[in-house]
């Protein structure tokens, strides 16, 4: 899978501002009338308590909540809602929570959709180390991959742990199904990316965070 794109941060703390156009008609009986209409691509309404990062004209971003640490042996999850794409049909689009220590240096678990109408989708848990999309540092190699059409508009719970065995990622219904696991496991080849603060991350697609918790 590609990863594309640049990072940014968003402060969750600020408002989202929606652009809005306004059309001034002038009918023949000389009223006025203004037809209010939301820019194509607007970002959408966050409801309180909810984390969504980057924006329309920026849809690739990371951020970093640094209260939430994440060591060998504990881990953390979050309620998740896909709301819709960003990015053009053409892009890959992905999402999801990660164990970071930088910018360059996380491991990602997310949702992910193939370019193209309809495109095939499913979960991914994969690492980046030193700027590097998919390195095996200190992990098994290939795809890791879990195959479920995760649905937008859809509520998820979510969640990364780390042992040090293997790095796992889960994605529960709200009832408490599981409905997605997939396990890298660890190897004495290299250092993986097993520590760090929690993270949160969209690439060409909004999804809507809230309700974190760590886990032990």
């Amino acid at each position: 899978m590609n990863k594309c794109g640049t990072f940014g941060l968003m402060n969750t703390r600020s408002l989202c501002l929606r652009k809005i156009g306004c059309e001034l008609v002038v009918p023949a009986d000389g009223r006025l009338t203004y037809t209010v209409r939301l820019t194509p691509g607007s970002t959408r309404e966050i409801p309180p308590g909810v984390i969504s990062p980057g924006t329309a004209e920026s849809w690739t971003a990371l951020q970093v909540l640094p209260e939430y640490a994440v060591k060998e042996g504990s881990g953390w999850e979050v309620r998740v809602r896909p709301v819709r794409s960003r990015a053009p049909e053409r892009n890959w689009k992905s999402g999801g929570i990660a164990v970071c220590r930088d910018e360059r240096n996380y491991f990602l678990f997310s949702f992910c959709e193939a370019p193209g109408v309809n495109g095939r989708r499913f979960l991914e848990l994969k690492q980046q180390k030193a700027g590097r999309w998919g390195a095996v540092d200190g992990i098994a190699p290939g795809e890791h991959r879990a195959e479920f059409r995760w649905e937008y508009g859809t509520d998820y719970r979510m969640s990364i742990a780390v042992s040090a065995q293997a790095v796992t990622g889960i994605l529960h219904t709200l009832d408490g199904a599981e409905v997605a696991r997939v396990t890298v496991p660890r190897t004495g080849e290299g250092e993986a990316v097993a520590s760090g603060n929690a993270a949160l991350y969209v690439s060409g697609l909004q999804i809507f965070f809230s309700d974190m918790k760590p886990l032990h």
